[in-house]
């Protein structure tokens, strides 16, 4: 151990500030082992750092030198047990776990999607332009065509005037026949223009359609093209204007642009042109005038669309504020038309003030960030932005919300009813119910109830490719939350994407899906430092020193979800090298297929050493001065007893099924002499050779004594002793083979009489005695000794039938017998004495409360929760009677038993082993 020594110097170490999961013993056992890799891992994960060696003395004693006497430790008061100002560390494990009772199985197709929207609107809507056309031509005829006056006398109007005997104020002159105007339109086809272009075709029609006395011409100026087209008979051609023409232009001139200046730009030169060549222009805006460009009005006569109390300038504020609060309403929409932005800015004006939003907004939307694809057609939601605004849509009143969706509602009469049903199930619960839409959504859910029974095999769902291409960008589109929360459509999902290994799945829950049709296996969740990995569990082989095993989970299907506080953490793939960060200090819930584990978080206490390891979680508490570990055994399902074909079973091994629904906190060894001696005072062992061998030569009620005396001094300890499915659960660890070993045992692995070898092995060494404690290596779940050494007592009555039917939690333990000193209790495990046959896992042994055997000893188990951080003694005065009142599992214990007694098994069989 000399080249590892500066790690555990402990007047050298340096703590730092990380805090691990491991503690000092597991880099001990690495370092004994010569695993220079795991112990510095492991000393890392401590926060140790290595220091320079330095010679070490040697005071190791020779194996031949006589061992001294071990001296027996004082009794510390309980409040000076360990030091208080530790620093506090955060462990999981599991709390209980639950079985999922039925999965999903694949139904005939019974129905088919419905064909049709049942409450389909009758009509379909019309785009709203921002003048009819009564409107358009009044504002236009007051500036547009004002009588023009040629050069020549009017003498007609001379003549009238004079025949009427008035005055003549001045020359009136003759006005310009119609047929001499010339009318040229010109159309901004700009992108951020969308939302107008129907507006300007509108214009267009008007004037083209009235003016016909007018030689008119219409002409576009296309996104980024220097100078307009003029569209003719033949197509587009270049553009040219008549001099002394009237121009009408229907566009912004830039100043709605995100980057307006070099638009700016191009109309200036554009005016300035129609200038030289004496025209009449004039600009039809979607904006307020006051915040144009000032030289526009040298150029052209200014007029807006809109009223002049809607045609004011914005400041930045109140523009961002009005685009927000339209993305708002328009959140249910996956697709949103110019028209339906339109209706929508309109019909939200009767909700008040601050629904007066300006025409202008409607091209500053267009150009949002949230806006993906602004289509002539309809645009689309830049990906994830649409969820946060149906956020905000469900903080709206529902008047509100009702006119936004009544809106919605009639601009998807003319389209498919997956569009109106996709934007349905997008909504929350809560606004699913309002009036207006509650019978369109349960339209929608049975659609997509549909829909999954078409999907439900791969012949279906190749024959749909079109269904299934609609589906993918559907899933694209839906808030995850909203996935999450159908199981419908996250078998859709699965299915869809069953051929894409890529697909990240963590968002379905497995145990909504179809039952699979892989068989049934174990998996083990792996602890590492702060991360949780899934592998197959293998339950004779440990895993390496850098994992700790967390809990055991069935599943069938190789992916497993994690959640914290109902948050998705992500998922687990079986033997994937991916893994998650643990939450700090948060309960985590675990889902397979199969079943769903709870885990809650378990301080460390400053009266507890506390660690994980390879076998899994432990704690030590120190008792009377003794350290005992204890391992945490989790909460599962077992086989109990044996199945037919196991060589050597007995009649009352009954195969059943067992599930344990709380997990528990087991000695890892046999009760101590030493541990026994402090508690009692006294040492009944006829093997004291070492302190550490296992106490035995005690009875069921010596126990009860020996745990009422830890349970008075040490307040919420619970100290008792397993019950019979406890204890056979953590011998077996997992497996199903006769030993927690595999098929046989060997005296090297078990303290048995090797003269009697299980099933046909060979012939071993006989001990003819206990043997210290953690002799043998540990099973699986860090438990020692528990094949062989002595019998271990557990808490149960005896009970000669355990049946077949599965149960939950067994104990046959009952008030009314506890007094009865010849009641036969169960004894577990084997013995030194006894042959390999009695150390299988399933083998049950009984004798009567009162009776002592030198080779009957016993393990004790605590509650599912480690005692208080302070460890304080019970009230010195208390009763023994009062301090069990509160511990059915121990009330009414009898004392005073020091004789051995003269009881008898109630076994068929003979007893195990000669005393």
């Amino acid at each position: 151990h000399e080249t590892y020594f500066s790690y555990i110097s402990m007047s050298r170490i340096k703590l730092l500030t990380k805090q691990a999961q491991l503690s000092r013993i597991d880099l001990l056992q690495v370092i004994s082992q010569k695993q220079p890799d795991a112990a510095d891992y492991i000393a890392q994960q401590l926060g140790l750092e290595k220091i320079p060696e330095q010679p070490i003395v040697d005071n190791t004693i020779a194996k031949d030198q006589p061992r001294e006497p071990r001296e027996k430790l004082p009794q510390a008061e309980p409040e000076a047990l360990n030091p208080t100002d530790r620093p506090k560390t955060v462990f999981w494990l599991l709390h209980s776990r639950e079985t999922k009772q039925q999965n999903p199985e694949t139904q005939t197709l019974t129905t088919t999607p419905p064909s049709d929207w049942q409450n389909r609107p009758k009509t379909s809507p019309q785009h709203q332009p921002l003048l009819d056309k009564k409107a358009l031509l009044e504002k236009l005829q007051r500036y547009l065509f004002q009588p023009q006056q040629s050069h020549k006398v009017d003498v007609a109007k001379i003549v009238r005037t004079l025949s009427k005997a008035q005055h003549l104020q001045q020359i009136p002159r003759r006005k310009l026949k119609s047929e001499q105007i010339h009318l040229h339109i010109i159309d901004d086809r700009s992108r951020h223009l969308t939302c107008y272009w129907q507006d300007h075709h509108h214009a267009s029609v008007v004037m083209l359609e009235h003016y016909v006395q007018a030689r008119c011409s219409l002409s576009v100026l296309i996104e980024g093209a220097p100078r307009p087209q003029q569209i003719t008979e033949q197509g587009l051609a270049d553009w040219q204007v008549t001099e002394g023409s009237r121009v009408v232009i229907l566009s912004d001139l830039g100043s709605l642009k995100a980057y307006p200046q070099r638009a700016i730009n191009q109309w200036l030169t554009l005016g300035r042109e129609l200038q030289r060549q004496q025209c009449q222009v004039f600009v039809l805006l979607p904006c307020a005038i006051q915040g144009l460009d000032p030289r526009f009005k040298v150029l052209f006569q200014l007029l807006s669309w809109e009223h002049a109390a809607l045609a004011l300038p914005l400041t930045v504020e109140q523009g961002k504020a009005q685009v927000q609060q339209l993305l708002t309403v328009l959140a249910p929409a996956i697709r949103i038309e110019p028209s339906l932005l339109r209706a929508m800015r309109l019909a939200m004006q009767v909700h008040g003030e601050q629904w007066q939003i300006a025409a202008a907004v409607e091209a500053r939307l267009w150009q949002h960030e949230a806006i993906q694809e602004p289509h002539s057609v309809a645009a689309s939601w830049a990906i994830n932005t649409r969820q946060t605004y149906l956020q905000a849509f469900e903080g709206l009143s529902e008047a509100e919300k009702t006119t936004a969706l009544n809106t919605l509602r009639e601009w998807r009469a003319p389209l498919s009813e997956k569009i109106w049903y996709e934007e349905m199930i997008s909504l929350t619960e809560h606004t699913q119910q309002l009036p207006c839409i509650q019978e369109d959504t349960a339209q929608a859910y049975e659609y997509f109830a549909a829909l999954e029974q078409t999907f439900q095999n791969d012949e279906d769902l190749d024959s749909v490719p079109q269904t299934q291409a609609w589906f993918r960008r559907l899933y694209q589109r839906l808030p995850k939350q909203i996935v999450k929360d159908s199981a419908c459509l996250q078998r859709i999902t699965d299915r869809v994407y069953k051929d894409q290994p890529d697909f990240d799945r963590q968002w379905i829950d497995p145990q909504v899906l179809p039952k699979s049709p892989n068989s049934l296996q174990q998996a083990v969740l792996y602890q590492q430092g702060n991360r949780i990995r899934l592998q197959v569990y293998q339950p004779f082989n440990l895993p390496s020193y850098a994992y700790s095993p967390l809990a055991l989970i069935k599943l069938r299907r190789e992916q497993v979800q994690l959640l914290s506080n109902q948050s998705l953490l992500g998922s687990l793939t079986l033997d994937d090298s991916l893994a998650i960060e643990l939450p700090t200090e948060q309960p985590l819930t675990i889902k397979s297929d199969e079943e769903t584990l709870h885990l809650q978080t378990q301080q460390r206490l400053a009266s507890l050493e506390m660690g994980r390891d390879r076998y899994g979680l432990y704690a030590e508490l120190d008792l009377f001065g003794i350290t005992q570990r204890f391992r945490y055994i989790e909460a599962g399902t077992f086989m109990m007893g044996s199945p037919s074909n196991e060589a050597g079973r007995y009649e009352d091994e009954d195969y059943h099924q067992v599930t344990l629904n709380q997990g528990y906190w087991l000695a890892d060894t046999a009760c101590t002499q030493a541990l026994w001696d402090a508690v009692m005072g006294d040492n009944p062992a006829e093997f004291t050779g070492d302190s550490q061998n296992p106490v035995e030569t005690v009875s069921w009620l010596d126990v009860q004594n020996f745990l009422q005396k830890l349970n008075e001094k040490y307040t919420g300890l619970q100290a008792q002793l397993p019950s019979e499915a406890q204890w056979e659960y953590a011998c077996r660890a997992g497996t199903v083979t006769p030993f927690s070993w595999g098929e046989n045992i060997t005296p090297e692995q078990v303290n048995y009489d090797g003269t009697e070898p299980y099933a046909g092995a060979e012939k071993g060494e006989v001990r003819e005695k206990t043997v210290v404690v953690k002799s043998f290596a540990a099973n699986q779940w860090g438990l020692y000794e528990m094949h062989g050494n002595v019998w271990e007592w557990c808490l149960d009555e005896w009970n000669e039938n355990l049946g077949t039917e599965p149960v939950s939690d067994p104990v046959n333990f009952s008030v009314k017998s506890e007094s009865d000193e010849g009641v036969s209790r169960v004894l577990r495990g084997g013995s030194w004495i006894g042959s390999g046959r009695d150390c299988r896992s399933a083998v049950r042994f009984d004798f009567s409360a009162d009776f002592r055997r030198r080779d009957f000893g016993f393990r004790f188990s605590l509650g599912h929760q480690l005692p208080p951080s302070t460890v304080s003694r019970s009230a010195e005065n208390s009763s023994a009677s009062e301090q069990l009142e509160h511990d059915p599992a121990r009330r009414g214990a009898v004392q005073g038993h020091d004789q051995a007694g003269s009881g008898v098994s109630s076994r068929s069989h003979a007893p195990r082993g000669n005393a």
